[in-house]
């Protein structure tokens, strides 16, 4: 029976390894959701101020640097997305090759 419990092992790790990389692939989608929708938040809150408050500089001014802090999080959270991505991608081949 221990020959046995051996033999099914590598399987064993290298399922837990492929989902191991299938839970980070998911977190890394997750984690660019995350970003793209505070991104939404911060141009639409500086939409807002622009648009309701347009006739006040500290409105003008704040609502200008939501809109720009807001391109920054989007930009920032597609890199980071597409970095991650093409590293999981990377070191995910020598486990779909071994199948």
């Amino acid at each position: 029976m221990n020959d046995h419990d051996q033999d099914h092992r590598p399987d064993e790790a290298a399922l837990r390894d492929r989902l191991a990389l299938d839970r980070t692939h998911l977190a890394n989608e997750r984690t660019a959701l995350a970003h793209a929708r505070t991104a939404i938040m911060l141009f639409v809150t500086g939409g807002t101020l622009l648009k309701l408050f347009a006739p006040q500089p500290a409105a003008v001014i704040s609502g200008w640097a939501l809109v720009a802090v807001g391109l920054a999080v989007f930009i920032a959270g597609l890199r980071r997305y597409f970095v991650l991505r093409s590293t999981l991608l990377r070191v995910g081949r020598p486990l779909r090759a071994s199948r």
